[in-house]
């Protein structure tokens, strides 16, 4: 009996081995529990900048307000801003609690719709002023989540079926499991002085933690009533922490009813950081080599104690907003350049185990650039009521047709956003939800797919949906 394994998608775990013995059933539910686990992957959203957005009002206009002078998130949005804000309160914003689900909804050769939901809290952000007479200016502080992504998802599939060759009847059973947990958090100081009674100016220095351990592995077995059977066992993991620094410039004008500001966000200084990369590849009964013998191979290494390396990219961002008596529209821009393909972690060469296969024990990362834009708007209703909504892009800076490990969304995300601010006594509640949306075709997503690709993943694709409860609060001290 013989068993081999067509390459499923650049991320498919079962990428090592290749061959054309398999029938079409098996290749189909590796294929489809694949994408679960790829689009599990895909779900920490490492590749979208415009995801998260901090403070109260912020929320609610998107984060279209690079040139609008709010509060204390100016501190991430344009440091500048600091000190033409009418009320730079203590700034507290509350945890949110969103919802996201991905499915996939694939071609009729395939027949079933996988999905995913998961339910949590919001990265927030926290920040306050410093006394007046330290510097010349205005001190803030400020600490935020960057990303922050917890998952365990398993898709399993258990059956009777022709699926080894050659023809007859076997039992097989195939589990994906993907196991990611993922934080990045940055911590600021702000400086920021008015240049002229019009124009402010900021800095804001960050120092960022990022730690990052995803495992995925699968298991495929099949057996035949005669007792013939192969199987095939897939694990890596890596595991690493990585610290760096981030420097955001600010520069902000005010012509009232007009305002206006651009924010320089450099790409950042690593600092050091460290990991351990483990995979194991186990075969038996697979021809693996294609000379009609079963083959059984195990290749397992672990590797601790390696370099860790994390990079992201130069950012200029433009915005500003125009006030009438009781409304306002703010508008942002904002581009991202790309980052080079770099390894993330990169352990020490690995023995050619398996004829023809190389078995890849690096996480390496690449980022195309992109740019985003957004537009709110606010409506006072009267002194303790005002009203928000907003509209931003969020597209995608993974690269397409390339191989990485580390991060696997390649779709761009849609965010419409509502909501209303209530002042009572002093302390500014926050209200609002957000939906995000977005979808991508399975076959543009991955360019380079092997023979089982076009039939299977015609009219294929993935559909990302996601809400958000926004409950803020902002008070004084």
């Amino acid at each position: 009996m013989r068993l081999s394994i067509t390459r499923l998608l650049s991320f498919a775990p079962l990428a090592d081995v290749a061959g054309s013995l398999m029938r079409r059933r098996w290749k189909t539910l590796l294929f489809t529990s694949a994408l679960v686990v790829g689009c599990g992957e895909a779900r920490a959203q490492d590749t979208q900048y415009w995801t998260q957005q901090y403070g109260t009002r912020a929320e609610l206009l998107g984060g279209a307000v690079v040139g609008s002078f709010l509060d204390l998130s100016a501190t991430y949005y344009n440091p500048g801003a600091i000190v033409m804000a009418d009320n730079p309160d203590v700034l507290l914003s509350a945890n949110a609690f969103q919802t996201m689900s991905i499915t996939l909804k694939l071609g009729t050769a395939l027949g079933e719709n996988p999905s995913t939901t998961s339910f949590g809290t919001a990265p927030t952000l926290f920040a306050g002023l410093l006394p007046k007479t330290w510097v010349p200016g205005r001190l803030a502080y400020s600490a935020l989540t960057r990303q922050n992504f917890d998952v365990r998802i398993l898709a399993k599939f258990v059956g009777e079926g022709d699926i080894l060759a050659p023809p007859g009847l076997e039992q097989y059973s195939t589990e994906y499991v993907f196991d990611q947990r993922m934080s990045e958090n940055w911590f600021g100081l702000t400086w920021s002085k008015l240049l002229r009674d019009d124009v402010g100016f900021g800095v804001t220095t960050y120092g960022v933690y990022r730690g990052q351990r995803t495992r995925v592995e699968s298991i495929s077995a099949a057996i035949a009533d005669a007792g013939e059977g192969a199987s095939l066992t897939y694990i890596d993991e890596f595991d690493y922490s990585h610290y760096r620094l981030i420097w955001k410039f600010g520069l902000a004008l005010e012509r009232h009813p007009v305002t206006l500001g651009i924010a320089l966000t450099t790409p950042s200084v690593g600092l050091f950081g460290s990991g351990s990369f483990q995979y194991t590849r186990w075969v038996s009964g697979v021809d693996i080599n294609g000379d009609g013998t079963p083959d059984d191979r195990l290749a397992s290494d672990y590797q601790k104690d390696i370099g860790a390396a994390y990079k992201s990219p130069l950012a200029v961002a433009a915005g500003g907003s125009y006030r009438w008596s009781r409304a306002s529209v703010h508008v942002s821009a904002e581009w991202f350049d790309g980052v080079d393909k770099y390894s993330v972690l990169d352990a020490s060469a690995v023995p050619a185990v398996f004829p023809g296969a190389t078995i890849t024990a690096r996480a390496s990362q690449e980022l195309a650039s992109v740019f985003n834009v957004g537009a709110g708007v606010e409506y006072q209703f009267d002194n303790h009521f005002t009203g928000y909504g907003a509209f931003t892009t969020d597209r995608s800076a993974a690269v397409r047709d390339t191989e990485t490990k580390h991060s696997a969304s390649t779709w761009d995300i849609y965010h419409v956003s509502s909501g209303a601010a209530f002042r009572i006594a002093g302390l500014d509640l926050t209200l609002g939800l957000r939906y995000s949306f977005g979808s991508q075709n399975l076959a543009d997503s991955h360019e380079s797919l092997p023979s089982i690709g076009n039939d299977l993943l015609a009219g294929s694709t993935i559909v990302y949906r996601a809400w958000k409860g926004i409950i803020g609060f902002a008070f004084s001290i």
